[in-house]
């Protein structure tokens, strides 16, 4: 459901601004729950440093936030993991932690 919640305010941004959207909406529904340890707002918060979405692009505190979320169990942040050690998005190539991901 907050997936959805998140898809939508950023196409709103989008279609209500007519240009790039506005992350402060997503930023200041997402921060607070992600302070709290929500995993999915972990990894939305996560999502916007390695994407630079809102604030300056921070591929380390990006990961940091996939990690706690990947932790809790949130798939998207395990595949996201998976995706940057495995398959060098990001150049954060890292077989060990490929391994580790892949067999969570």
């Amino acid at each position: 459901m907050k997936a959805i919640l998140f898809i939508l305010t950023v196409a709103i941004s989008v279609f209500a601004n007519d240009t790039k959207p506005s992350y402060a909406i997503q930023w200041n529904h997402w921060k607070p729950l992600a302070e709290k340890g929500d995993a999915e707002a972990q990894f939305s918060l996560g999502f916007f440093y390695i994407e630079g979405m809102g604030t300056t692009r921070d591929i380390n505190k990006g990961t940091d936030l996939y990690i706690k979320s990947a932790n809790k169990g949130f798939i998207l942040a395990q595949k996201s993991l998976i995706s940057m050690y495995c398959d060098n998005e990001y150049n954060q190539s890292n077989k060990e932690k490929c391994k580790y991901w892949k067999a969570k």
